[in-house]
């Protein structure tokens, strides 16, 4: 059985979401319960995707390595091991 929402927006929330209806050609009920239902996704899941991006993205460079040792030393501003 169908159930009824209602929520209150302000004006510029409501024309935001005007528009964005508009632009995809679907009414504003169904820019929301589509909104809603990608909000019902598992927890992380695109936070993970982001994170795989990244590492694609940084994958894709070369950087300057060296061993752990001397560039921890590097860093704590100690020269040799």
């Amino acid at each position: 059985m169908p159930k009824t929402l209602q929520i209150t927006l302000n004006n510029s929330e409501y024309l935001s979401l005007s528009r964005a209806a508009c632009e995809r050609h679907v009414s504003m009920a169904e820019l929301v319960r589509e909104a809603l239902g990608l909000s019902q996704t598992r927890p992380g899941q695109k936070s993970v995707r982001r994170k795989l991006e990244a590492i694609r993205a940084a994958a894709k460079h070369s950087y300057p390595t060296c061993d752990i040792r001397e560039m921890l030393a590097e860093i704590e501003g100690k020269t040799g091991y």
